[in-house]
């Protein structure tokens, strides 16, 4: 549906945009962690920031002192606490006139005529002229230029944990679906159907986590389906178990065995056909016994017009001629096995012949004893040599293995049992051109 596809391509890219933006969180967080970190720590010492200003204020501050050596040292002093730097006045010739209590910065090779900043190991050198009297002099400052190493620790544990803590639920927020679809995964690999994810996003673990229920609910449906079905096979097998003794006046025990055990296991509709066929079965026997057979006058006629009709529904894409002599009447039979005789014969025409390769002709003709009806058909026929087999039971042709029609080979043996039990017969004649004739005769009374 066009709603459903646009809502689909509207949640397509959501998880990476939530992904994208938890990223710029992270930056903005370790930018914030830094500059907290950095201002504890002590921030930048100012000298980084306005050297030009800073070198300006030491000779300010020192030239008027250079006639004067305690003040002078005084000065240096003041001005290395300040600043937490190493100070030192150095005159023309090089030799120091005062320098800051503790370790001393040493001279320079020859007189600056600027400021100059350097960088001097982990610290900055700072040079400043000092013009003035009674000679020429120059300043040198050993300055810091960054953190030490607890303030640099400090720095780097802030942005770990600023990292740790605004990662937690960006971590969870991808990580807990993904542990709940493996959770439903593996519930419906290990046989629980009725396993769901339960997770409602409009993103693309959203729609990862729909399509997995939605599995889910089709493999339940399927399971249900199958065990009624299978329920069903259960049902159909008992009742043909109960039969197996009805069947033994006809086929035998082996030929029972073989039914029963060809049968177990496929599907529905076949057990129906197959049950229907083997009816005849159950049935025929009672030919031998006289009286059990339900005769009665039936029209020959009725039952072939009856027959065509229902060929004519279950195979429409055949054509199918009826051909009835005006002097067929009524025959002494039992109807409801005369009818299944005319259906066996009819479909079985129509499994091995091509729709288009001509029609089916059903005729019926009497002279006026034996009623004779014929089913003819231009299939792909059988060889000469199987004709005479063509009536045993469970007989198939190599043409109709090789056609693969399906059929136990039952369906034409069950006819000639039918026909027996009538005290008529039934023969297999190949038609020129290709194609069989079925031609059975019955006595009218």
């Amino acid at each position: 549906m066009p709603g459903t596809a646009s809502r689909r391509r509207a949640r397509r890219g959501q998880l990476f945009w939530r992904v994208y933006l938890f990223g710029l969180l992270l930056l903005l967080a370790v930018g914030l962690a830094a500059g907290l970190a950095h201002r504890l720590s002590g921030g930048p010492a100012p000298w980084l920031r306005a050297g030009d200003r800073i070198a300006r204020y030491l000779g300010a501050e020192l030239r008027p002192a250079l006639g004067d050596p305690a003040r002078l040292r005084a000065e240096l002093g003041r001005l290395a606490a300040a600043f937490e730097a190493e100070l030192a006045v150095f005159g023309a010739d090089h030799r120091p006139l005062a320098a800051s209590p503790g370790a001393a910065p040493g001279p320079e090779t020859r007189l600056p005529d600027r400021p100059r900043w350097e960088r001097h190991a982990h610290r900055w050198r700072l040079v400043v002229p000092l013009r003035g009297e009674p000679q020429p002099a120059y300043l040198v400052a050993l300055m810091p230029a960054e953190p030490g190493l607890p303030r640099l620790l400090v720095v780097v544990l802030a942005v770990l944990l600023a990292l740790a803590l605004v990662s937690v639920p960006f971590a969870r927020a991808i990580v807990r679906p993904i542990e709940q679809l493996t959770r439903t995964a593996r519930a419906l690999a290990g046989g629980d159907l009725s396993a769901r994810s339960g997770i409602v996003r409009r993103d693309e673990t959203g729609e990862l986590a729909a399509a997995l229920d939605d599995m889910a609910g089709r493999l339940q449906r399927l399971r249900d389906s199958e065990r009624e079905l299978q329920g069903e096979i259960r049902t159909r097998q008992e009742a043909w178990e109960q039969r197996r003794q009805s069947f033994r006046p006809v086929l035998g025990e082996e030929e029972i065995a073989f039914i029963v055990s060809r049968w177990k296991g496929i599907p529905v509709t076949r057990l129906q056909e197959a049950e229907t066929r083997l009816d005849a079965a159950e049935r025929a026997p009672a030919a031998e016994v006289g009286p059990a057979l339900r005769r009665q006058p039936v029209s020959l006629r009725d039952l072939a017009t009856c027959a065509a009709e229902r060929f004519a529904a279950a195979h429409p894409e055949h054509a199918l001629e009826l051909e009835l002599d005006s002097a067929v009447g009524e025959i002494d039979a039992d109807p409801a096995l005369l009818r299944r005789v005319l259906d066996n014969l009819l479909d079985n025409a129509a499994k091995y012949s091509e729709p288009g390769a001509g029609p089916i002709q059903l005729a019926a003709t009497s002279t006026p004893e034996p009623v004779a009806v014929e089913v003819r058909d231009r299939g792909i026929g059988v060889a000469s040599e199987d004709l005479p087999r063509l009536f045993a039971p469970f007989f198939r042709t190599d043409r109709s293995r090789s056609r693969g029609t399906g059929g136990s080979g039952l369906g034409l043996s069950l006819c000639a049992r039918i026909l027996e039990a009538h005290g008529g017969r039934i023969e297999a004649r190949l038609r020129p051109g290709g194609g069989l004739t079925l031609r059975f005769e019955l006595p009218v009374g």
